[in-house]
């Protein structure tokens, strides 16, 4: 008589519903001074019911929790990737990561203006700024207030700065007595 070998598998199945939660994030702007509160907003479906698990590696959560919005504070200047999970029974999201670049601004508040842009930013070698200022004078400094780099901007201009560490520098927009700052990272 032949040995009969029985295999039995054993499965574990899991079913939803619904919608699978996505892990989809807001932030002003990628770009802050070191302690300067931005709000991070979840912008995905899942419901405030929902288990959010965030990190803001070296940020300190200033106010918010699970579906937020969250206000942050970043002590530490850096590159800096915040992350976010979502766990809506049954079903858990992907993780959405991105980075956010934290300065020192050295007491220079970013102020938004539409009337000049440096791209791409962050930068490897080269930048354009392009403005519709007249009689533009952009200076580059490090974060010492060495001045790296002067040019006369001409409504756009390709600025090399390939010299340049890789960091956070200040690029200081003159144009008709009226002065603009942003801030610019060399990778």
């Amino acid at each position: 008589m032949r040995n009969l070998i029985l295999l039995f598998l054993l499965a574990t199945a899991t079913f939803s519903f619904g919608q699978a939660p996505t892990s989809y994030f807001a932030v002003p702007s990628e770009y802050v001074c070191t302690n300067q509160i931005t709000t991070v907003v979840y912008t995905g479906n899942a419901s405030p019911s929902a288990i959010y698990i965030w990190d803001f590696g070296s940020g300190q959560i200033v106010s918010g929790s699970g579906q937020g919005p969250i206000q942050v504070s970043f002590p530490i200047a850096g590159t800096i990737t915040i992350s976010l999970t979502v766990i809506q029974y049954p079903d858990t999201s992907v993780t959405t990561s991105g980075d956010m670049y934290v300065s020192l601004c050295n007491g220079i508040e970013n102020v938004k203006n539409t009337n000049w842009l440096i791209t791409p930013n962050p930068a490897i070698d080269k930048v354009y700024i392009k403005t519709s200022l007249s009689n533009a004078v952009a200076e580059f400094f490090d974060l010492n207030g060495k001045i790296l780099l002067k040019e006369i901007i001409i409504s756009d201009k390709q600025c090399d700065i390939s010299k340049f560490n890789k960091g956070v520098y200040v690029v200081k927009l003159t144009s008709d007595h009226k002065t603009y700052f942003k801030t610019l990272i060399k990778e």
